[in-house]
């Protein structure tokens, strides 16, 4: 408290500060302490999560049988939440919701949560847990962050939105040059700018090392899971049904192939025929 109260503020109104405002409830927007106390906020909200699991009253999903049992995923600020489509269950979340909301102070946008079903929920079902939640039901290719959340199989359409900003009404068009023109020096008569495809394959490349280094990782433990559960993730291969951020790591797998050696050690580990364990 002695943070929060020894600081005084003015407010701009037209230009000019009014006020001699010594703040006696919380801590002001920007504060460094922010940060950390809504850290211990989150904290506080993914054990009660927790717990609910451990009871039995939320069950979360897996994406494979071997693969970590999920309850929720933060991002920043946001929470991605996952139960059963059952009403105990949405009523479980709901009640965590509400202690989370009473005890942080803080109070839920439903304006601006949404749910999102499977395939397989039934209509009835559906209206009943939106009510129950007070929230709206996702749309295939609601977007977060300027991106879609949801990528199908026919990825141009998912991201042709992202080409046809370029002109609104009638104004005028950009005019698409071809990204070998682009990258180009300036002093070639490009324009400079980063190949981005190279950039993500580096970007993809760095997941893959990750793979390779934090086996305690979540990312690990269900990418292991589903494609390569008896084989180590430089063996791992694309399959015809994998995931999408799946296939883009794969795609970087050849520059880690081609950057990586071994550490012998006492070679234990190594496969004499198949491992290229020299030079």
């Amino acid at each position: 408290m002695g943070c929060v109260t020894t600081a005084t503020f003015f407010v701009l109104i037209n230009g000019k500060p009014f006020g001699h405002i010594q703040p006696s409830r919380g801590i002001r927007q920007g504060d460094p302490l922010s940060p950390y106390l809504f850290l211990l906020c989150a904290e506080g909200f993914t054990s009660l999560l927790g717990k609910a699991q451990l009871e039995g009253r939320i069950h979360g999903v897996s994406i494979c049988r071997r693969a970590p049992t999920i309850s929720n995923l933060l991002f920043a600020d946001d929470s991605l939440l996952f139960c059963q489509a059952t009403r105990n269950e949405v009523e479980a979340i709901v009640d965590i919701l509400q202690v989370y909301a009473k005890a942080s102070g803080q109070s839920i946008n439903l304006e601006k949560s949404l749910v999102y079903f499977s395939s397989n929920t039934q209509n009835d079902k559906r209206i009943e847990i939106m009510e129950t939640l007070g929230v709206k039901e996702v749309e295939r290719f609601e977007s977060y962050l300027g991106l879609p959340t949801l990528i199908g199989h026919a990825k141009y359409q998912t991201f042709s939105f992202l080409k046809d900003r370029g002109q609104v009404g009638n104004e005028r068009k950009i005019h698409w040059r071809s990204w070998d023109k682009l990258t180009l020096a300036k002093k070639e008569g490009g324009m400079g700018f980063r190949d981005l495809r190279t950039f993500n394959l580096a970007m993809l490349a760095k997941q893959g090392w990750r793979l390779l280094q934090q086996k305690d990782l979540l990312l690990y433990k269900c990418f292991s899971a589903r494609y390569f559960p008896r084989s180590q993730f430089l063996d791992a291969v694309e399959s015809p049904n994998c995931f999408y951020v799946w296939r883009s790591i794969m795609a970087a797998l050849p520059i880690l192939k081609a950057g990586c050696c071994w550490r012998v050690g006492d070679g234990a580990s190594i496969k004499i025929l198949a491992d290229k364990w020299i030079s």
